[in-house]
């Protein structure tokens, strides 16, 4: 019986990713990871899931984390992300793993210097049967770190300027990342995950408008103030960093132009912006 493994799993993509193996039928064992795997596992029962133990700052738990099973899908750290996935990946080398699904950035995967870069080179050169994903902006930003703005104030303020962004469904990249674990035939490929069409943020605030019926607004700031919003928030200086760099990547179009792999990889077209709005329009009406 096949044993795959999942690391980030109770992320955005992590969580997408375990209910598509479920709602797949997936019969083979499904192992997640986290830093505190009772807690994980009562917050996310699903039947067949075994939840383990595992650290990236704790380089002991790779082994037993990865011990007997076939497949490997991760994330990678934020903090030393390049030497921890060099680690995870000889440690899946060497305990006979066949094939690893890393998720790296749409932007920032074939960008030199960037450690997304940098991993992915480590992935292709790993020795096992590889696939990249590189998932674009996700939908869900606007039901999670951006719906206290959103539904408080009314108003999105990112420094995007006046840029498009093909936005795409984490439930589509988690489908996506259940097929290519499942299936043969994505050794050696990259797939770019985007929805079907791309949008400016003052067109997201239109969708979000016309579906929860409140008054939505974009206001696209400066770099600064985006800075200030953020530290308001609790981030750190390195994520806002990295996250305004990303931006700088955006406003260059480099998230503008919408791509097949989703329909190609499901069968079907990417979840759209508007079936996405209409969905989760009670979410942003009760926080107003």
């Amino acid at each position: 019986m096949t044993t795959t493994v999942l690391i980030g799993a109770t992320g955005n993509i992590g969580r997408a990713s375990l209910a598509a193996f479920r709602t797949a039928g997936f019969s083979g064992v499904l192992r997640a990871a986290s830093r505190h795997p009772q807690r994980a596992a009562q917050r996310l029962p699903q039947p067949g899931l075994e939840w383990h133990f595992f650290d990236y700052a704790q380089p002991g738990s790779y082994a037993p984390l990865l011990k007997g099973a076939q497949a490997l899908f991760f994330i990678a750290p934020q903090a030393e992300a390049v030497p921890a996935a060099r680690r995870l990946l000889a440690t899946a080398a060497e305990q006979g793993l066949q094939r690893v699904v890393y998720s790296s950035g749409r932007t920032t995967g074939d960008v030199p210097g960037r450690p997304m870069h940098t991993i992915e080179a480590a992935v292709r050169a790993s020795g096992l049967a590889w696939t990249i994903l590189r998932p674009g902006w996700f939908m869900q930003n606007f039901t999670g770190w951006l719906a206290p703005s959103i539904g408080e104030q009314n108003a999105i303020r990112l420094p995007a300027g006046q840029a498009r962004t093909a936005f795409v469904d984490v439930r589509d990249i988690g489908q996506v990342v259940a097929r290519v674990l499942t299936e043969t035939g994505h050794a050696g490929q990259t797939y770019e995950l985007t929805g079907p069409e791309a949008f400016d943020h003052r067109e997201v605030a239109e969708c979000i408008s016309r579906a929860s019926g409140s008054a939505v607004h974009y206001e696209a700031v400066g770099e600064e103030a985006f800075r200030q919003l953020a530290r308001g928030w609790g981030w750190s200086d390195a994520d806002i960093e990295d996250t305004l760099y990303l931006f700088r990547l955006v406003r260059e179009g480099k998230e503008a132009s919408p791509g097949p792999d989703v329909e190609r990889l499901l069968g079907r077209p990417p979840r759209s912006l508007a079936d996405f709005c209409r969905e989760y329009a009670g979410l942003w009406r009760t926080t107003t």
